[in-house]
């Protein structure tokens, strides 16, 4: 047995009292209560929230020997009964002393599976694992309930500082030296529990020392505690406290590598990047060989300096250090650098193999470069697509199992959830769905977990389930902005009117300090709609006048000659997108290129369109939608844009049918024997395709080469083709 289990209460109350706290925390839900008292009538509810929030989220709690688990009917039971509550419930927990069953887990998805069909409530079981490890999550909870360390520990502890304290006693004060021996073993014992899951217990043993010892501590002895209590913090996720931890330590050894280090850390963790970048900079001067502060270096840099600038600028020596190489793979695949930043991340994983983050990293990077490839417009080659994914899951592969030898759960959900979008790309939907969860029971505070799951919510059509997840996950954030964005779009898409005033606050509040730009226009621009969906005209001026969005010029008219177009007003709209035209600059995002070159083609400035589309499917930007260029030489009748467009997809490697059938039409009009011959082509590489066939047959009798017809019943379309 783990002598450092937490033993579950004996006590119905205590019990009741103790998840009370834990599901106000985890599911950060401050109005949950207990629902009535003994006696009463309840529904199978212990715990509800009183203040009404959506989703309605509420729990029972069931007293168990530790050695058994929850049977099937009495799940059933509890669920049945809390089907008949007079608040409709929309998640239902069930919280047990028990232990963990397949009976029990099959149970609860029977019975989400039945909810589902029917729109009920999904029911969640937590076993004491499951709530054990919540309790070392939040640990005020676990000192509120078991007062910090468990008796063995705090015995254990005593046992050590009594004996320190008798031999003091025993030994004349002028050994000194033998009472630092005896504080840096404290100090040792502590960081020993410097890790996952003991985090919390190395923080309370040197909070210990510096209360009982404070007044034998040397300025060493000072540091070393005030360094190692930042290393437990950053463990525990706490980076504002592990910076002061880290500031506090560095005046007491100035000339110290580690403290200079980690004075750079602490700026880094506070988001100060200018004084993060000063500190390493000055940092890497005076410890030029320091592969730490050469990472710091490169992770602070200014958002405009170029990747070859950092390359350069890096010894040819560090490269391959595993947290150099690592800082050089992010900044390279941020430049858009994809195999570079793949090749980085082979150096690190080479220099560390068992660094979990590492295949973490070579695992993102090779997904990065299928995912980058489809947004360009530039498919890669169905064997090479599939090799950079199969390479991506590998290393995702590789990185869980070194994450679970280093008990680094964080590490392993977001791996989980990776291998979720990889299964997604690859259409395994139940792949997909079984990795979110898998994610989820990795870490379920891991915001990467949060949303695989989100993801697989809205796959699965389940998109009230997907919102709910969403919006927790975007409190645990503190809005981060991909959080919003995706949350503000899920919103917008379910699309009722509370739903369109929620998302406007998701993507106004969305936290965007030290993000760039091109990330900030989205969110503004999702924040615009909402307004005029909603008919909230009057409130846009004011949006104007954010830091963020009056800074350009052709963002703020872009978006008063949107409001101004959706209030049928003409001639201001033209007005407008006159002044967006005039005030362009080089800096202009992408997203507001595109939203200008939107809101042309629906006020009817085709003309005025074209170019602005143009010159975002030549820079093959993200996302874009090539079918609005399409549409608009259409209807210029511009065969001639049309066709160089098709080219330039073909030469980029797009060979799906759906281009194949759009560009042939022209091809058929303009230069019959090419679209004969990519057709031919098609033929070869998907000899099983109808509709080509068709098509093909169809140009070829146009064009007298009756030769290429194959009319016969085996090569014609079903219907369900055509």
């Amino acid at each position: 047995m783990n002598p450092y289990s937490i033993n579950p209460p004996e006590s119905e109350v205590v019990f009741e009292e103790l998840c009370l706290a834990v599901l106000k925390r985890h599911w950060s839900r401050p109005g949950l209560e207990r629902f009535g008292k003994k006696g009463d009538e309840q529904f199978g509810v212990d715990i509800f929230d009183t203040l009404g929030e959506s989703p309605m989220y509420g729990a029972q709690c069931k007293l168990k020997e530790p050695s058994k688990s929850l049977e099937p009917a009495e799940i059933r039971a509890e669920v049945e009964k809390a089907e008949g509550f007079p608040a409709k419930l929309d998640h239902y927990a069930i919280m047990t002393t028990g232990k963990v069953s397949g009976t029990a887990q099959l149970t609860i998805q029977q019975i989400n599976q039945k909810h589902r069909a029917a729109g009920f409530f999904t029911v969640e079981l937590f076993t004491w694992d499951k709530i054990s490890k919540l309790l070392r999550q939040y640990p005020e909870i676990e000192q509120q309930f078991y007062g910090g360390l468990r008796a063995e520990e705090v015995a254990e502890v005593k046992v050590k500082l009594l004996a320190i304290q008798s031999a003091v006693a025993d030994i004349v004060p002028a050994a000194a030296a033998s009472v630092k021996t005896e504080i840096d073993a404290l100090i040792d014992e502590a960081r020993e529990r410097i890790k996952p899951g003991e985090a919390q217990i190395a923080v309370t043993l040197l909070h210990r020392v510096q209360r009982l010892k404070g007044g034998e501590l040397s300025d060493w002895h000072r540091f070393r505690i005030l360094t190692n209590l930042g290393a437990a913090n950053l463990i525990l996720g706490k980076g504002n406290e592990a910076a002061r931890n880290f500031l506090d330590a560095a005046p007491l050894r100035l000339e110290d590598e580690l403290a200079v280090t980690n004075e750079v850390l602490a700026y880094h963790l506070l988001l100060q990047d200018q004084t993060a970048r000063e500190k390493a900079a000055a940092a890497a001067v005076r410890f030029p060989n320091a592969t730490r502060i050469r990472s710091l270096l490169i992770q602070s840099a200014k958002h405009e300096t170029s990747y070859a600038d950092l390359l350069a600028a890096t010894p040819e020596h560090m490269r391959s250090d595993a947290e150099v190489a690592s800082a050089l793979a992010r900044r390279a695949m941020m430049a858009g650098l994809i195999e570079t930043g793949i090749e980085h991340a082979k150096a690190a994983v080479a220099d560390k193999p068992k660094w979990a983050q590492a295949h973490l990293l070579l695992a993102q990077a090779h997904f990065a470069r299928v995912v980058m490839a489809e947004r360009t417009i530039k498919p890669l080659k169905a064997e090479e697509k599939e090799h950079q994914l199969e390479s991506a899951s590998s290393a995702a592969d590789a990185s869980i199992a070194n994450a679970e030898t280093d008990d680094l759960a964080y590490v392993r959900a977001q791996a989980f959830a990776l291998k979720t979008d990889i299964a997604q790309v690859r259409g395994r939907k139940e792949d997909a769905a079984q990795f979110a969860r898998d994610a989820f029971v990795a870490d379920a505070s891991e915001l990467q977990s949060q949303m695989a799951i989100a993801q697989v919510a809205f796959g699965g059509n389940n998109i009230d389930e997907g919102i709910r997840i969403l919006e927790q996950a975007n409190l645990q954030s503190k809005s981060m902005p991909n959080v919003c964005f995706m949350l503000g779009q899920a919103l917008m898409g379910r699309g009722k009117d509370e739903d369109v005033a929620r998302a406007f606050t998701v993507f106004s509040t969305a936290n965007i300090a030290n993000i760039k730009q091109d990330l900030v226009d989205p969110l503004t621009l999702g924040a615009i709609r909402a307004l005029v969906r909603a008919g909230r005209f009057q409130e846009v001026p004011d949006y104007l006048e954010r830091p963020e969005v009056k800074g350009s010029p052709a963002l703020v008219a872009s978006i008063q000659a949107y409001a101004a177009l959706k209030q049928s007003q003409e001639a201001l709209c033209s007005q407008k997108l006159d002044e967006v035209l005039a005030s362009r600059r080089p800096e202009d995002t992408s997203t507001t290129i595109d939203f200008v070159a939107r809101a042309l083609l629906e006020a009817g400035r085709l003309n005025d369109a074209l170019p602005l589309l143009q010159e975002l499917f030549r820079a093959q930007t993200p996302n874009f939608d090539v079918g609005l260029l399409f549409n608009c030489a259409s209807r210029l009748k511009k065969d001639e844009v049309i066709l160089e467009t098709c080219q330039e997809l073909y030469d980029r490697g797009v060979r799906d049918w759906e281009f194949q059938e759009f560009e042939s039409q022209y091809l058929e009009e303009y230069d019959p024997m090419k679209a004969i011959g990519q057709l031919e082509e098609f033929i070869r590489n998907h000899p099983e395709h109808r509709p080509a066939k068709l098509r093909l047959a169809i140009v070829a009798m146009r064009y007298g080469k009756e030769n290429l017809v194959q009319l016969t019943e085996e090569v014609m379309p079903l219907p369900e083709d055509l």
